[in-house]
């Protein structure tokens, strides 16, 4: 009995965790401009924004709603208010049992409140970034809402993905950000590829020879790892993010491209690679 209890158990919370789009949030969502790729979604444009219906959509992938806010002048004061739902999804890739397998996760890297962005006088214009929780809580203007604080020294999310990926705590310093993430014996690596949308399968599987060719060197396979994959889509062409560990210093980075330089059987796999 006690088994069967855990099993129902289990689906119960399996279920609880697929996003249900019956159950989202709802935010106001418009853009400034007509988006340059194509997209099936009506095109909402905030000069026309009313508060209708129109302009409210679901958003499974989001526990916040944002509002963006510009101000410039040139040489008249130019405002405008951008609304969507919080970018939280993060997709990713994962390899188990000699396969990719995609995994969804939903990021929780925002707190209520505003914040201005601080380009250091870079830019004539002053943007504002919004999030609050809660159904349509990006419909009111900023002046009225008295809930959203400035959040420009909250700390960040400790559970973060992101803040999984650093040897050590870095503190404010001036060092370079490529000291900032590697150490004396640990280093990482970001590596980068495009590829169109249609080959995402034949180019995953040319990753997998990849990684399991570097596994089978004895020289390499306890010094170079892949700690993982992310995958972004981006209009046309959509691009890889290969996070590489190496441990040894940046020697072993040296010899690892030295190695694979050579290896004919490497530039094979890296000849029918998929652009």
């Amino acid at each position: 009995m006690g088994a069967a209890f855990r099993a129902v158990l289990t689906v119960i919370l399996f279920l609880k965790c697929i996003p249900d789009p019956t159950c989202a949030i709802k935010c106001f969502k418009c853009s400034v401009a007509v988006p340059m790729y194509y997209t099936k979604e009506p095109i909402r444009l905030c000069k026309d924004f009313d508060y209708s219906d129109n302009f409210i959509v679901d958003c499974p992938y989001s526990t916040f709603c944002m509002k963006r806010i510009s101000t410039a002048k040139i040489p008249v004061p130019i405002n405008g208010v951008e609304r969507d739902c919080a970018l939280q999804k993060l997709e990713t890739q994962e390899y188990t049992n000699g396969k990719w397998h995609p995994l969804i996760s939903i990021e929780e890297p925002y707190t209520e409140g505003c914040a201005r962005q601080d380009d250091k006088g870079a830019r004539t214009s002053i943007i504002e970034h919004c999030y609050c929780r809660g159904d349509l809580c990006n419909s009111a203007h900023r002046t009225t809402v008295a809930k959203w604080q400035s959040v420009g020294t909250t700390p960040a999310n400790k559970d973060a993905w992101l803040s999984k990926i650093f040897v050590r705590k870095i503190e404010p310093t001036k060092e370079s950000h490529s000291r900032m993430l590697s150490d004396k014996e640990i280093i990482y690596s970001l590596q980068t590829h495009n590829y169109r949308p249609d080959s995402k399968i034949p180019y995953l599987n040319n990753v997998k020879r990849t990684v399991d060719y570097i596994k089978a060197q004895d020289s390499l396979s306890k010094e170079v790892e892949l700690v993982g994959s992310w995958t972004v889509n981006v209009g046309d062409q959509d691009q890889a993010l290969h996070l590489w560990k190496f441990t040894g210093g940046y020697e072993k980075i040296d010899t690892f491209n030295e190695f694979l330089g050579k290896s004919e059987e490497y530039q094979k796999i890296r000849k029918n690679r998929v652009n």
